[in-house]
């Protein structure tokens, strides 16, 4: 049964799409908006297709849009635009996920060549789709920090290019979260050193090589092994030390308050401004795809509860 109630989706990424294709159930009226080119968040633009096909999510989103849901897409939700999606929709969802990548802290981490791995991964995406004409090539020894997926969807798309690839990740692939993917890439010829932290970004105008020590960690405190320090020759640094939330710019003007990059949200995951929800990554920040999944069909049948009973 239709509705002539309308709901807006601000963010098309796994949340967003699990919110949607519950509320179409429902019979809502949808206008899903993305700043990416096609729908799919990091399903599509930033896992490889090596560890995750993309033609059962690009068909998903198909049946969504001959269904009828709208969407709106290469759409970047400043303020102004954000405030007229909530006054002409009657429930708006906040899922625009963990987009803005943690950047290298050490001496030297302004130099060419020391590229985050989201940014290069949603690149050679858009390349890869015909959505862009600009690749990020790589060449020679590529680095790469850190031990979680990003850092092993990373050494995928390195393979693609070269075969000299070594990673540093400050603890043991067995504590990694990714561990058993590590397994697959790890027989591949790449070499891992655990319990290694890159400490400083060495070169004139592009890197040219990495210093590393062994550390111990103690929690997040890393130890230093004395007297463990090498130089890595490297072409290039692929930075994979997380993500973190990314609401839509200025949110916090529209009565929507943010604490620590997330917007605060109640029992029923609406945030301070009546009628707008939050779900996803940014809400919990970077998690797996069954919790994200989770959180988006959560806040629809909160969208749908307060839809029909107010």
């Amino acid at each position: 049964m239709t509705t002539s109630k309308k709901v807006a989706i601000v963010g098309a990424g796994v949340a967003g799409l699990g919110a949607a294709g519950y509320l179409y159930c429902k019979g809502y009226q949808l206008d899903v908006y993305d700043a990416l080119p096609e729908a799919g968040g990091l399903l599509v633009f930033g896992i490889p297709e090596e560890r995750l096909p993309k033609k059962g999510v690009i068909e998903g989103i198909e049946e969504l849009k001959a269904a009828g849901v709208r969407f709106h897409l290469g759409m970047r939700i400043g303020a102004s635009a954000l405030e007229n999606i909530i006054a002409t929709h009657d429930a708006t969802l906040l899922a625009t996920g963990t987009w803005r990548a943690r950047s290298l802290s050490a001496p030297g981490a302004n130099l060419e060549g020391v590229i985050t791995a989201l940014d290069l991964l949603v690149d050679n995406a858009k390349y890869r789709m015909g959505f862009s004409t600009n690749v990020r090539r790589l060449y020679g020894r590529v680095g790469i920090m850190g031990g979680g997926y990003t850092a092993v969807d990373a050494v995928i798309e390195a393979m693609k290019w070269t075969d000299q690839i070594y990673v540093f990740y400050r603890r043991t692939i067995k504590e990694s979260e990714a561990h058993a993917e590590w397994e697959s890439v790890s027989k591949k010829g790449i070499k891992i050193f655990e319990r290694s932290l890159v400490t400083r970004v060495m070169g004139t105008k592009r890197v040219e090589a990495v210093e590393v020590w062994n550390v111990n960690m103690k929690g997040n405190v890393p130890e230093f092994v004395p007297g463990s320090a090498q130089i890595f020759p490297l072409d290039f640094l692929l930075v994979a030390i997380g993500e973190e939330r990314t609401p839509p710019d200025c949110v916090d003007k529209l009565g929507i308050k943010i604490e620590n990059g997330r917007p605060v949200i109640d029992d029923n995951m609406m945030t301070t401004r009546r009628s707008v929800f939050a779900a996803g990554d940014l809400v919990t920040g970077p998690s797996f795809i069954g919790n994200a999944l989770a959180s988006g069909l959560r806040a629809a049948k909160a969208m749908d509860a307060f839809l029909r009973k107010g």
